[in-house]
């Protein structure tokens, strides 16, 4: 067993508890990942990587990553509402499916799968509670030629809500197949509406544009 950790890469999770409510209901919450180091080797390996933003691809070893371009100090703020959205910065990886994980990216065929994770950082100034797994944001390519919409999927768990007069982080996870991804030369990230649990739209419905770097 002890030999099989070199053919995986392994986590430490360090769960922050139940759910925040009186019935104590709901998924345990995730509060820290750490790679688990367990030779001197893979300390060294661990320590000379790229830091990659900790989605549900990297943390959940559902991808190793190589990275293709990244810009981390964008920190680009925009007003939806009253609420403060910061584009901090983004990531373009090849994810390359770990063994046992490949039937996730069926869709994708051979070509392989680029993947784009923004970092947001949102200031709640508004009356309201907000919901982070019900955004309803999308990557338009080209002006015209589609749209990809975010991969809650793979996106981290935690927090799933910002309480009003708080701020907390967002990533955003976007999937390309890699044969398509080279022939894009503009996105442009619609970030919003936030949808209640009801499935109602927050704020009118109002979402805020990021012209990505390529």
């Amino acid at each position: 067993e002890f030999d099989a950790l070199a053919t995986v890469k392994p986590k430490l999770v360090i769960e922050g508890g139940l759910a925040d409510n009186a019935n104590f209901s709901g998924m345990y919450r995730e509060k820290a990942i750490f790679d688990f180091t367990y030779s001197e080797e893979q300390a060294e390996v661990v320590a000379n990587a790229p830091m990659f933003y900790p989605d549900r691809l990297t943390m959940g070893n559902m991808a190793d990553k190589a990275l293709i371009f990244e810009n981390t100090a964008i920190n680009e703020t925009k007003q939806l509402a009253d609420i403060k959205v910061t584009l901090e910065g983004i990531q373009y990886t090849e994810a390359i499916p770990t063994a046992g994980n490949e039937e996730r990216f069926r869709n994708f065929g051979d070509s392989g799968v680029v993947a784009l994770t923004a970092k947001f950082i949102l200031d709640n100034q508004s009356t309201e509670d907000i919901r982070l797994l019900n955004i309803g944001s999308k990557v338009t390519i080209d002006e015209n030629r589609g749209n990809v919409f975010a991969e809650g999927m793979v996106e981290p768990s935690a927090p799933d809500v910002i309480k009003a007069g708080e701020q907390g982080e967002k990533y955003h996870v976007f999937l390309f197949r890699k044969d398509e991804f080279g022939i894009f030369k503009q996105f442009d990230l619609e970030f919003g509406p936030f949808v209640k649990d009801d499935g109602k739209k927050q704020f009118k419905g109002e979402t805020v544009k990021f012209n990505l770097p390529r």
